[in-house]
């Protein structure tokens, strides 16, 4: 994070800009980092101390004999649990969010219930959970996670409006997944946490109705822009949208639909028969639209490079990768 001898305060280096990109690497560590950043290296550089008592209780062990825990302190997840809250905040995070100017968010833990599943087709549900308050910039997206299992929980992007009174997730369920069942599955009252929110994949400038926006999808990977679309009204945009099959155009039904364009690539109909790719390549684009991109990796590749082959500045394109559980 820094040097406390290079800044003013200790407030300074624990509040800056590096601070808090080193919290957004280690966030979702899968090990215990406090134990990696801080026990590791202690035990490394007394390691006779450690290795004393490893020895001694492995033969221990080895013989049939219980170890002895006595000298321990007592077993707790420090690293993971989100028990721990989050020591930088002080005081609840503030509810109102700046559209024009977006700072760094503190993370929220919210524990709350499913209001409910909606079966869009066979395999893509909505989850309608109470916000309660929670703080987000539309774009962004939270962990969720069975209530008090931490150690369980997957990243998925919200789909409802700044101002809306849930929040919703717009979920694809892979049947062999890991997670994308479990939520499928749950029933109104059930109990999830939700920890976030999490990534910069937002507007600057929404009020600016002078900027053509231009929004690419596949599937639910719509999920950001239905945000953007139900926080910004007068936001200047276009949505083109990769699926499969027609049933899945019910994925799109609460856009302008003057403002959209489906790419369907199996069935016939639609308003282009192809990937979203196939139509990038067949029309013309402003150098000076802003295009986000928000899809598996491989489609983020074949579209941003096909963007960059028009001519668009780098700097025009932002891109969100998503993954299905």
């Amino acid at each position: 994070m820094g040097n406390i001898r290079d800044t003013e305060s200790f407030e300074a280096l624990w509040f800056s800009d590096q601070a808090q990109r080193v919290r957004s690497l280690v966030r979702d560590c899968p090990k215990n980092c406090w134990m990696i950043g801080t026990a590791g290296p202690v035990m490394k550089k007394y390691f006779r101390h450690p290795l004393k008592w490893v020895l001694k209780n492995k033969i221990s062990s080895l013989l049939g004999k219980n170890v002895d825990r006595s000298c321990l302190p007592e077993q707790f997840d420090v690293g993971q649990s989100k028990l721990q809250g989050d020591m930088r905040l002080s005081s609840p995070p503030d509810e109102t969010i700046e559209e024009e100017a977006y700072p760094l968010m503190d993370n929220v833990r919210l524990m709350t219930q499913v209001t409910s599943i909606e079966h869009l087709t066979e395999n893509n549900f909505l989850l309608s959970v109470e916000r309660n308050a929670f703080p987000f910039i539309p774009g962004q997206s939270v962990s969720i996670n069975p209530h008090l299992k931490y150690y369980q929980n997957r990243d998925y992007t919200i789909c409802s409006g700044m101002h809306d009174d849930t929040l919703q997730f717009l979920i694809k369920e892979v049947r062999t997944g890991s997670f994308s069942p479990y939520l499928k599955n749950l029933k109104a009252g059930d109990k999830i946490d939700v920890v976030g929110p999490y990534g910069e994949f937002w507007i600057e400038e929404p009020g600016d109705n002078r900027q053509e926006y231009l929004f690419m999808a596949m599937g639910v990977g719509l999920g950001p822009f239905l945000s953007f679309v139900k926080s910004y009204p007068q936001l200047n945009y276009k949505i083109i949208h990769g699926i499969r099959n027609k049933n899945d155009l019910i994925l799109a039904r609460d856009l302008n639909h003057r403002r959209y364009v489906s790419c369907i690539s199996q069935d016939k109909g639609g308003d282009y028969h192809g990937r979203v790719t196939d139509y990038l390549k067949d029309h013309e684009i402003q150098l000076t639209t802003r295009c986000y991109i928000c899809g598996n990796p491989y489609m983020i590749r074949q579209t941003s490079n096909i963007l960059k082959d028009k001519g668009l500045p780098e700097g025009n394109i932002a891109v969100e990768p998503y993954y299905a559980y």
